[in-house]
């Protein structure tokens, strides 16, 4: 894997692995939680480039992965996110103005929009999106 023309070597992906094999063991709704899933998942972080589909992250279960996920150091798309709002976020709030009424589709955790939540002034609303 390639970062900002840096090469660094690509650990296999234990943690998530491990991650994934405990959600799937506190699988508590109907039907989640099969073998099949499990397989699917594990055979995903196998691969290269890692993938899982995102089938499994629209439930509880799903989302506590995702986020374990992108707290790897191989999955860098979201601390280089939350490195450009930082940089940018004074520039950012400026632009939206006093009152803004921000509306963010895919909102998730909300993470990164909790920066830009913190330097806006006098917000008038804040619109999650998420399914």
């Amino acid at each position: 894997m390639t970062h900002a023309g840096n090469k660094s070597a690509c650990a296999e992906p234990a943690d998530a692995r491990r991650q994934a094999a405990r959600l799937h063991a506190g699988a508590t709704e109907p039907g989640a939680g099969s073998a099949d899933d499990l397989a699917e998942i594990l055979a995903g972080l196998a691969g290269r480039p890692r993938q899982i589909s995102p089938k499994y992250f629209y439930d509880e279960r799903g989302s506590r992965l995702f986020d374990a996920i992108t707290e790897l150091p191989e999955y860098y798309l979201t601390t280089t996110e939350i490195d450009i709002m930082r940089a940018h976020v004074g520039e950012i709030a400026a632009l939206a103005g006093r009152e803004a009424s921000l509306i963010e589709f895919g909102s998730g955790s909300s993470v990164k929009t909790r920066i830009l939540l913190e330097h806006l002034e006098a917000l008038a609303a804040y619109v999650p999106v998420d399914i």
